[in-house]
């Protein structure tokens, strides 16, 4: 499940979030054991007005602390007039001279209920080509959105106030498709951080896929398309533990029953023209990840 939480694995299966995810019903036939992969990919430094934590050892195993019930205190609602109105973008890179732009939902970020925290992101060589990338976006959530009927008053993009997002070009974009457009001030990161908080996360599960199933590392792409595949089908805080952000696009439990370990072998069929009449009928390849399209093979 590319190391994702196993308290959020947990909630997930018990609040019936999704089907197909095979989970132990009782805390008690649960054990954690230590990810070495995690440890090398999320690592961060303690701040000094912290209280420091002690570190559980490889050979210790701890039963996991749910710190959210069932039923929170909280209860989560979305308006439709409010579904998917304010996005949050940045990048993450450069990684070996490509950017990924990510956008992430923050609708009503201040509010206890509007944001799905769905994300999208999209492979960029040059941050010139940022434009591109940004109408391919709007054009697909219009197409997804009015594919589900959901109606959205506006669209609003939360950027930091780099050139990339503040051209005359892209200026004349923001007007001609009604786009309101946010900027932090310069040097305050904070301001946008949704966004980072987002990247972070995508960055550091990309990576713990990687080192867990020794992809070589210029094959990252298909990590952190896998990453926001598995986020979009995931719970988080924001949520409540009450839903997934895909839920709010057609309001249908997701099915997560076709997850597979990423790096496992795989026999990926061939199609008639691709074998002969007495030949292999399947090439062996390593299982790279998902999109939203298809599964991607490494052979």
């Amino acid at each position: 499940m590319c190391h994702i939480n196993d308290n959020y694995l947990y909630l997930m299966k018990k609040n019936n979030l999704v089907t197909g995810l095979t989970f132990p019903s009782s805390l008690k036939n649960f054990k954690r054991n230590f990810c070495e992969s995690c440890a090398l990919a999320k690592s961060t430094r303690v701040g000094p007005s912290r209280t420091p934590q002690v570190r559980v050892q490889p050979t210790e195993i701890s039963k996991p602390i749910i710190s959210h019930t069932s039923k929170p205190k909280i209860k989560y609602q979305v308006k439709n007039r409010s579904l998917f109105k304010k996005w949050s973008m940045d990048f993450k890179g450069p990684i070996r001279n490509m950017y990924i732009l990510i956008f992430t939902d923050s609708t009503n970020d201040t509010e206890s209920e509007g944001a799905s925290r769905l994300r999208f992101c999209y492979f960029l060589k040059y941050k010139s080509d940022t434009l591109t990338f940004i109408i391919k976006f709007v054009n697909q959530l219009e197409t997804l959105l009015s594919t589900n009927n959901i109606i959205s008053e506006f669209i609003i993009l939360k950027s930091d106030n780099g050139g990339e997002f503040t051209s005359n070009e892209c200026k004349k974009i923001y007007e001609h498709k009604h786009i309101n457009v946010q900027l932090t001030s310069p040097h305050t990161p904070h301001q946008n951080g949704i966004a980072e908080r987002s990247n972070r996360t995508v960055a550091e599960m990309a990576l713990s896929i990687m080192l867990e199933a020794n992809i070589p590392f210029y094959l990252f792409p298909w990590a952190f398309r896998a990453s926001i595949y598995v986020l979009n089908r995931l719970t988080c805080t924001t949520l409540h533990f009450q839903s997934v952000p895909l839920y709010w696009i057609d309001r249908k439990i997701c099915d997560i029953s076709h997850f597979r370990t990423i790096g496992c072998d795989v026999y990926a069929n061939l199609n008639d023209t691709e074998r002969d009449s007495f030949g292999v009928r399947a090439k062996k390849g390593i299982f790279l990840g998902y999109s939203d399209q298809s599964m991607h093979i490494f052979t």
